[in-house]
């Protein structure tokens, strides 16, 4: 487990150790006085609407201006992102089961900050509002001047029984809207009270309002890339503890042969591509072979011990890869993560050489399931190629001996190919 909160830290460190890398990309400042800058905008992830934005009028300049909603109508990042400065209502209420409030909670505050936008259309425009409390969406009719808020509310009901409670007032908002709007509402209306509080279901009742007449296309920031490819996998097996092949004169030769791989990445912001969830499948054999013996000086006999067996091994690892040098054409990033190994085995036998050879193949079992955690460096080329070099720290995958184990360690590096980004 010690590798494992390691693993925990570094992923959670990641982040901070590359906060002073900008990512300038053309982009435009719209001022409260309606002047339009154009210039380059320092753009990040922005898992939450930013608070702030810095600015600069060409790449080689030093001065760096930041603009925040109290003086700032509105800013661009060009064909990746557009926020909109807002001043009104916010709701509070909770949605974390922890923290529900007992019976309906309305609270909300006045605030100044930008709204993200999601689409742009002849009848409404949609909007998305993120903090540390929760997501919201907001609208805004062609014929108003002010967005407002698609309210979701979850409680506890004031009942003895305490239950869950979903108030989905933006469902009755967007039928309003949609009967406003559309000569033949009736199918819109069925798929409104269907529709879950998640950009993927609005965003295509928005266009149907809007006749699918869109202004401007939809500024989606999730995104999925795949790969596929081909390695060099090294494992050594060796024994501690109170066994004979734990001997100190003990021989275990590596392990080497091939390995393919294959996956998908998931993108917080396709559009920046730093930070990225990585689903992988590995699949790889590896041929083992321990040696040890030992000298009985009373009887003045050796006996050798020898274990071998055949692991083919299909595994599962989500992972964690963070960008810390993160530009078009070339990128290095590190990665963290959990891999779930599911192994067969053959020739699994356990020898005992005293002049008479004994076999016994069911001496320290072997895991058909057991977990590692792997760490990965590698390098992104012109966006298709990846180089990889990983290293996975010695794990056991005898069954739970108390006084021994056999323990794997891997090393493994290859080539990935990139493809399908979107």
């Amino acid at each position: 487990m010690k590798y494992f909160y390691s693993l925990l830290l570094a992923a959670l460190l990641l982040p901070l150790l590359s906060l002073a890398q900008s990512n300038y990309k053309p982009g435009y400042v719209v001022t409260l006085h309606g002047d339009t800058l154009r210039g380059y905008i320092d753009y990040k992830e922005w898992e939450q609407n930013p608070r702030n934005i810095f600015y600069r009028n060409s790449l080689t300049q030093n001065n760096v201006e930041k603009f925040t909603p109290q003086n700032c109508n509105a800013f661009s990042v060009i064909n990746f992102e557009i926020y909109k400065r807002y001043v009104g209502n916010i709701s509070t209420s909770k949605v974390n089961l922890s923290d529900l409030s007992t019976g309906i909670d309305t609270s909300y505050r006045t605030d100044t900050v930008f709204l993200r936008t999601i689409i742009t259309g002849k009848n409404l425009t949609l909007y998305q509002y993120n903090d540390n409390v929760k997501n919201r969406f907001y609208v805004q009719e062609a014929d108003k001047s002010q967005p407002y808020e698609l309210y979701k509310n979850v409680y506890i009901s004031n009942d003895i029984d305490g239950r869950v409670v979903e108030s989905n007032s933006y469902k009755a908002q967007l039928i309003k809207v949609a009967m406003l709007y559309n000569t033949d509402p009736k199918n819109l209306i069925t798929e409104i009270q269907q529709a879950r509080y998640i950009q993927s279901d609005i965003l295509p009742i928005v266009n149907k309002i809007n006749n699918n007449q869109q202004a401007g296309k939809s500024l989606s920031k999730f995104g999925t890339a795949y790969f596929i490819g081909a390695g060099v996998n090294v494992n050594q097996l060796t024994f501690e503890g109170t066994i004979s092949l734990a001997q100190a004169n003990a021989s275990n030769k590596a392990s080497i042969g091939p390995k393919i791989s294959g996956g998908i990445d998931l993108f917080q912001n396709v559009n920046v591509g730093r930070l990225i969830l990585r689903i992988e499948g590995d699949l790889y054999a590896s041929d083992y072979k321990v040696t040890a013996s030992t000298t009985n000086n009373y009887l003045f006999n050796n006996t050798e011990y020898t274990r071998t067996f055949k692991q083919y091994t299909m595994a599962v690892a989500p992972q964690f890869i963070y960008n810390f040098y993160n530009k078009a054409n070339f990128k290095f990033y590190l990665s963290a993560g959990i891999m779930a190994n599911f192994s067969a085995y053959t020739n699994n036998k356990y020898i005992i050489n005293t002049g008479v050879i004994l076999y016994d193949d069911t001496y320290t079992q072997l895991k058909s399931f057991w977990l590692t955690y792997p760490l990965k460096a590698g390098v992104v080329l012109n966006k298709r190629f990846e180089l990889y070099a990983n290293y996975t720290p010695s794990v056991s995958i005898t069954a739970n001996y108390i006084a021994f184990s056999g323990n794997i360690t891997t090393y493994n590096a290859g080539v990935h190919y990139l493809f399908g980004r979107k």
